[in-house]
C-alpha cells in the first residue's frame, strides 16, 4: 500500500521531529513546565511535586516523586527555595553556618561565584550525616540587590547522581517573576 505523498510528509516530518528530540538530550527531558509562585519562577525537575511551605521565609518546596532508599536509611530528594538577605552572600560565613548546623559537614563543592539569570551569588555544596542518613546537599545563595534567595537541593548521597543533571538543569531556570 503506498501513502499518499501529503501523508508520507507528515510522516517523514514526525520522524525528524522525534529523532531531533532524542538526539538533544537537554534540558528539555529533565525539566516540567515552569512554576510560578510567590515572585518566582523555575521549572522543576520532570515529575516533582510541589510540597507545602511550613513558613513565610521559605517560597516553594518541591520533591522527587519516589523516595531513594540505602543502607542508611530512606530519603525523598528535595529542593527549597527561601528568602535571605539581600547582601552579596559570604562564602565563609555560609560555611561556618553549615558546619555549626551540621557538625559532620564535608564542602564537596567549593564555593564559586555564579550568575543565574540576572541574579548573582555563590553556589557550594557538600555532605553530612542526620542520625543514620548520610546526605549530598547544594546550596545556591543568590541576590538581585533588593532581595536574596537561597536554593537549597538535597538528597541521599549514594543517590546523588541519579538528580545532579536535572537539579542543575532545573536551578539554571530560576528567576523573578515578571511583575
Amino acid at each position: 500500500m503506498r501513502l499518499p505523498s501529503c501523508h508520507f510528509l507528515l510522516f517523514a516530518v514526525m520522524v525528524m521531529l522525534i529523532m531531533g528530540a532524542a538526539a538533544r538530550g537537554g534540558a528539555e527531558d529533565v525539566l516540567d513546565k515552569a512554576v510560578a509562585k510567590s515572585g518566582i519562577t523555575i521549572q522543576l525537575p520532570r515529575g516533582w511535586v510541589l510540597g507545602e511551605t511550613r513558613n513565610v521565609r521559605t517560597l516553594l518546596v518541591a520533591q522527587a516523586p519516589l523516595k531513594d532508599k540505602d543502607d542508611t536509611g530512606e530519603f525523598g530528594a528535595a529542593m527549597t527555595i527561601s528568602t535571605g538577605a539581600a547582601t552579596k552572600p559570604d562564602a565563609k560565613a555560609i560555611l561556618n553556618t553549615l558546619k555549626h548546623d551540621y557538625p559532620h559537614f564535608k564542602m564537596l563543592d567549593e564555593p564559586q561565584e555564579m550568575q543565574i539569570n540576572g541574579l548573582t551569588g555563590i553556589m557550594l555544596g557538600g555532605s553530612f550525616q542526620a542520625g543514620a542518613l548520610k546526605l549530598r546537599m547544594r546550596q545556591y545563595v543568590l541576590t538581585d540587590g533588593k532581595a536574596g534567595y537561597v536554593v537549597t537541593v538535597i538528597g541521599l548521597e549514594s543517590a546523588w547522581e541519579k538528580y545532579e543533571k536535572a537539579l542543575e538543569a532545573s536551578v539554571a531556570t530560576f528567576g523573578l517573576a515578571e511583575k
